[in-house]
């Protein structure tokens, strides 16, 4: 049985609203880039197992964000991956539902 590959095009901000709740706190690469790799699988209908992001690609998307000023790697203290405030305030903005959005939720299901 040979390798199967899948391409995914996301935006940087799609990518992000993946990363971004794992990494709320500082969390270690390996458990960002498997929680990662969870997220992609999920999207392709495979199982995490199936799926692996080569390093390259984990790298070139983290350091994105962190250009991006999303995301900061603490090397000292607790070692990980963490938000920046603008992180943090990008994070909460991609997940907040709008008030319009929960008035029509609500008036769909009376």
């Amino acid at each position: 049985m040979g390798l199967e590959m899948y391409e995914f095009n996301r935006s940087w901000d799609e990518l992000f609203r993946m990363v971004g709740p794992i990494i709320r706190d500082p969390t270690m690469d390996t458990v960002v880039r498997s929680s990662f790799q969870t997220a992609l699988a999920q999207e392709a209908g495979q199982s995490a197992q199936a799926v692996t992001v080569v390093t390259p690609d984990f790298n070139q998307v983290m350091l994105q964000l962190e250009a991006l000023a999303l995301v900061a790697f603490n090397a000292g203290g607790r070692q990980g991956w963490s938000l920046t405030a603008a992180g943090r305030r990008k994070l909460v903005g991609a997940f907040a539902i709008r008030s319009a959005q929960v008035e029509a939720s609500s008036h769909s299901g009376a």
